[in-house]
């Protein structure tokens, strides 16, 4: 077995699976997030935690505090009623006894609380849905989703419904944050059967905002193609020594280009069945920052995406 990446999230001797915590709205969308996340407690006989979060709609009257027990009782009835209603879904999803898995129902923010809950049961891994599978809403950064896989602790799995196809990709710029990403693909693999394709893309582009500077004399400096063939080549004997590292089976996948678009193409052209990207954020105000690539794979993504944080 592959040793544990230290990332900073996990608890020394967990796995990515031993303690994952579902969120749930009780939708039809948010199933495959209870589905998924089942399937991840089950692989390394871990725990189960659901999570459903009672919006508070309803704000504090100083002036009226008579209202304001009025209010908490109503809340109260809400939190009961969902505490059953999720443990009835989460039964008829994964098929588990009530005493196979806890129920967390929290009020509030749906995004805040789902954090809140992750943080408080120490969770290993948080399966949310993404509900914007198409149109506007698969554009909204500000998703519920998306601010989850920005401020929770631990990995994210983005789950969406997807065939099996026995191929698991995991993209890799060759820095420490990318590392906990591609050991946690491996072990993706490993557990599914698949096959690993590791993928890097080199984007010698410069930022289209260079051309700002052009009436002040900047202009495009556009590496020789000998010296971007020569960076490609290398990349690719590092993908394949990381793969030979992981002990797993797959092949890799060296390009030019931006390394989202390259990471969502892939993906389809593979196809994968999960795409593991890593995001930049470690602990406090960095703790807010997703990454440009990390947001478009996980909003464009056909498949689920694995977003795996490194602690620090």
């Amino acid at each position: 077995m592959l040793a544990r990446v230290d990332a900073g999230w996990e608890t020394k001797g967990m796995g990515i699976g031993s303690k994952v915590l579902v969120a749930t709205d009780l939708s039809e969308a948010a199933d495959e997030a209870i589905r998924q996340g089942h399937d991840e407690a089950q692989a390394e006989h871990g725990e189960l935690v659901a999570c459903h979060v009672v919006p508070n709609l309803l704000r504090q009257s100083p002036l009226f505090p008579q209202l304001n027990m009025d209010v908490s009782a109503r809340v109260v009835e809400m939190e009961q009623a969902a505490v059953k209603a999720v443990e009835a879904r989460v039964s008829a999803v994964t098929g588990r006894d009530l005493s196979a898995f806890r129920v967390v129902v929290d009020t509030g923010s749906p995004d805040a609380g789902i954090v809140r809950v992750a943080d408080e049961v120490r969770a290993t891994l948080v399966a949310v849905s993404n509900r914007g599978a198409t149109g506007l809403d698969r554009l909204l950064l500000g998703s519920i989703a998306a601010r989850v896989v920005r401020y929770a602790h631990c990995p994210v799995l983005v789950a969406r419904p997807h065939e099996k196809t026995g191929r698991v990709l995991a993209a890799t710029d060759f820095s420490e944050a990318a590392r906990p990403a591609i050991a946690l693909a491996a072990q993706e693999a490993r557990r599914r059967g698949a096959r690993l394709t590791l993928l890097h893309s080199l984007d010698v582009m410069p930022s289209p905002i260079m051309g700002l500077g052009a009436p002040f004399g900047a202009s495009w400096v556009v590496p020789p193609k000998e010296l971007v063939d020569q960076a490609l080549a290398g990349a690719k004997e590092a993908l394949t020594s990381t793969l030979e590292g992981l002990g797993v089976e797959g092949e890799v996948q060296a390009m030019q280009g931006d390394a989202a678009t390259a990471i969502l193409d892939a993906a389809r052209t593979l196809p994968a069945e999960l795409v593991v990207v890593a995001t930049r954020g470690r602990t406090g105000i960095a703790r807010m920052v997703l990454g440009s690539v990390a947001e478009r794979v996980i909003a464009h993504a056909h498949c689920s995406v694995l977003a795996v944080r490194l602690g620090g």
